[in-house]
């Protein structure tokens, strides 16, 4: 896995214990990357700053192609057989959505939803973080063909069609469906950089207590029975050995594994 600066200049980020990574995240308020390899069938978290790295999940993960992050609330979804959702620091998973033909997703993190299409029925969906709420935005239309990222900025939902177009629609009721970019070969990827789409956010790791080989991640918000956020009791974030150590006898300490 190789990383590049915006002089072109590469660094390998992670050399061994990858076979095909697929799908990736960056959370850029606290320096971490997650992403999912469909080899080895797990999903993975990088501190981008000290370059190590975690195994958070390595059971019941299917042939996932995407995860989304969302700072401001420390939470991870992806989807394999369904929409999945975990706390930054692994717990917490559950399953928000049942849908077994997705094709890609993206956050809408202002709102606290998520979005997809759905390739059996050619649209687009959304519920919230809780699963709740479920909506069809765009119903079959002869604009979806085969949608394979999906990326929202304001009021606005992108979508790439992997047969060679970039569409836009309202996110809110689907209307004023629009052809951007017509043309593309094989388009896969379609993403927004902006200040008001990647906003400051509260970091929960600046003050943390995380000794040699730990990694800080954020502990997810905390939702009662009904879906309601609650306060979480304790730290707002985990101190987690990295891959190769184990945990050490002081809090929040690691030592090197056998």
């Amino acid at each position: 896995m190789i990383a590049c600066d915006d002089n072109g200049n590469h660094a390998v980020l992670v050399e061994h214990n990858t076979s095909y990574s697929d799908g990736f995240a960056v959370d850029w308020v606290h320096g971490l990357m997650f992403w999912i390899d469909t080899g080895l069938k797990t999903i993975n978290v990088m501190d981008l700053n000290t370059k190590q790295h975690k195994v958070l999940f390595n059971e019941n993960i299917y042939s996932s192609r995407h995860i989304a992050v969302d700072p401001s609330k420390g939470q991870i979804f992806w989807f394999g057989r369904g929409i999945e959702r975990a706390s930054m620091d692994g717990n917490d998973r559950m399953t928000i959505a049942n849908f077994n033909w997705i094709h890609c997703m993206a956050l809408d993190i202002f709102n606290e939803r998520v979005y997809w299409a759905e390739g059996n029925t050619n649209t687009i969906a959304s519920v919230d973080y809780n699963g709740n709420d479920s909506k069809t935005i765009v119903p079959y239309d002869t604009y979806i063909d085969y949608p394979y990222s999906l990326t929202i900025f304001e009021e606005k939902l992108y979508w790439v069609d992997w047969k060679g177009g970039v569409f836009v629609i309202n996110k809110f009721n689907g209307t004023v469906v629009r052809k951007l970019i017509s043309g593309l070969d094989n388009p896969r990827t379609v993403r927004v950089y902006h200040n008001a789409a990647q906003p400051d956010l509260p970091n929960k790791c600046d003050q943390h207590s995380c000794g040699n080989g730990a990694i800080c991640l954020p502990k997810g918000n905390s939702f009662d029975n009904e879906g309601k956020p609650q306060s979480r009791i304790g730290l707002p974030y985990s101190c987690v050995c990295a891959d190769g150590y184990t945990t050490g006898q002081e809090p929040n300490t690691c030592v090197l594994g056998i």
